[in-house]
């Protein structure tokens, strides 16, 4: 089931702990952020404890309680973290070419980033022809779909477009790409 937020929002404030990952330019920061701010929870951005850093991302997650900890570079481990008492991953369904055009307008160069994701990937979910997709978000969704979320405990899909109607949305053409309307708390 993919949910829209205003019902998830209502679904996850049961749970101490929230993760939000999906690819990179899904929309993982702002929904984060929304989540955060809406259930009066602290905001934790991947970079706070090593953006590839599962074991600082586990720690912190165990470690603390009303957070939401935005991690798309981690989105193949997402299945561990909803071992730990009270936390559910929601993973953020976004429309593939929306998430290119994000790519492409946000000038994001990944080509190092990609392979190293990649490989990692491919160290994790083994019986997997690699070769069938077109690009690292089409193999994320993938992987999802088919492994993942049934691996998952207290997971839901999130769509992206129902922030839409968020007052802190911002359209894509009106966006400044360097600053996000909402500020870490």
């Amino acid at each position: 089931m993919i949910w829209e937020y205003k019902e998830l929002l209502d679904k996850v404030k049961n749970f101490d702990r929230i993760v939000v990952t999906g690819p990179q330019r899904s929309g993982t920061t702002i929904i984060s952020k929304c989540f955060a701010k809406d259930l009066g929870y602290r905001f934790i951005n991947e970079a706070d404890f090593g953006t590839y850093d599962f074991d600082g991302a586990y720690e912190t997650l165990k470690s603390h309680e009303k957070i939401v900890v935005q991690c798309p570079a981690l989105s193949h481990y997402c299945h561990y973290f909803s071992n730990i008492e009270s936390c559910c991953v929601i993973w953020v369904k976004r429309d593939i070419n929306e998430i290119l055009d994000s790519h492409r307008t946000k000038k994001f160069i990944s080509m190092t980033y990609d392979i190293n994701e990649i490989e990692t990937y491919k160290n994790s979910f083994d019986n997997i022809d690699f070769n069938q997709f077109d690009n690292m978000w089409e193999m994320k969704h993938f992987i999802w779909d088919n492994y993942q979320s049934f691996l998952t405990k207290n997971s839901f899909e999130l769509e992206y477009s129902s922030l839409s109607d968020h007052p802190d949305w911002i359209d894509f053409e009106d966006r400044k790409w360097d600053r996000l309307k909402i500020t870490k708390n």
